[in-house]
Protein backbone atom coordinates (compact mmCIF):
# COMPACT_ATOMS: atom_id res chain seq x y z
CA UNK A 1 0.00 0.00 0.00
CA UNK A 2 1.73 3.34 -1.22
CA UNK A 3 1.15 6.91 0.31
CA UNK A 4 -1.56 9.34 -1.37
CA UNK A 5 1.56 11.16 -2.57
CA UNK A 6 1.15 9.63 -6.00
CA UNK A 7 3.88 9.54 -8.39
CA UNK A 8 5.90 11.07 -5.58
CA UNK A 9 5.71 8.06 -3.58
CA UNK A 10 5.38 5.42 -5.83
CA UNK A 11 8.07 2.84 -4.72
CA UNK A 12 7.86 1.78 -1.43
CA UNK A 13 10.55 0.77 0.42
CA UNK A 14 11.34 -0.93 4.15
CA UNK A 15 14.55 -0.96 6.05
CA UNK A 16 16.12 -1.78 8.72
CA UNK A 17 18.55 -1.34 11.36
CA UNK A 18 21.14 -3.89 12.83
CA UNK A 19 22.92 -4.10 15.77
CA UNK A 20 26.92 -5.06 15.85
CA UNK A 21 25.68 -9.24 14.91
CA UNK A 22 23.45 -8.44 12.09
CA UNK A 23 19.87 -8.58 14.42
CA UNK A 24 17.51 -6.29 13.47
CA UNK A 25 17.01 -3.36 16.09
CA UNK A 26 14.46 -1.15 13.93
CA UNK A 27 12.50 -1.50 11.11
CA UNK A 28 11.29 1.53 9.03
CA UNK A 29 8.84 1.98 6.02
CA UNK A 30 8.76 4.95 3.62
CA UNK A 31 6.53 6.02 1.16
CA UNK A 32 3.51 3.76 2.76
CA UNK A 33 0.57 4.53 5.01
CA UNK A 34 1.06 0.96 6.85
CA UNK A 35 1.14 2.56 10.10
CA UNK A 36 -1.91 4.19 9.45
CA UNK A 37 -3.66 0.41 8.87
CA UNK A 38 -2.71 -0.19 12.78
CA UNK A 39 -3.61 3.74 14.05
CA UNK A 40 -6.66 4.49 11.88
CA UNK A 41 -8.30 1.55 11.84
CA UNK A 42 -11.28 2.76 14.14
CA UNK A 43 -12.01 6.09 11.84
CA UNK A 44 -14.61 3.80 9.74
CA UNK A 45 -15.25 0.34 8.72
CA UNK A 46 -14.79 0.92 5.30
CA UNK A 47 -11.05 2.86 6.13
CA UNK A 48 -10.79 -0.73 8.35
CA UNK A 49 -11.92 -2.98 5.71
CA UNK A 50 -9.73 -1.51 2.59
CA UNK A 51 -6.07 -0.57 4.30
CA UNK A 52 -5.86 -2.72 7.63
CA UNK A 53 -5.73 -6.08 6.63
CA UNK A 54 -2.93 -5.71 4.56
CA UNK A 55 -1.03 -3.92 6.96
CA UNK A 56 -1.59 -6.19 9.31
CA UNK A 57 -0.25 -8.95 7.55
CA UNK A 58 2.67 -6.84 6.73
CA UNK A 59 3.05 -6.49 10.60
CA UNK A 60 2.58 -9.76 11.74
CA UNK A 61 4.88 -11.38 8.60
CA UNK A 62 7.96 -8.81 10.16
CA UNK A 63 7.18 -10.06 13.70
CA UNK A 64 7.23 -13.84 12.55
CA UNK A 65 10.71 -13.13 11.00
CA UNK A 66 12.24 -11.33 13.67
CA UNK A 67 11.21 -13.87 15.93
CA UNK A 68 12.37 -17.20 13.72
CA UNK A 69 15.65 -15.07 12.53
Amino acid sequence: MTSEMGQWSQIPTLRAIHDATGRVMVVMTHNTDIADGWEREGDSAGYFESFSPDAYAVGVNIAVWLMTH
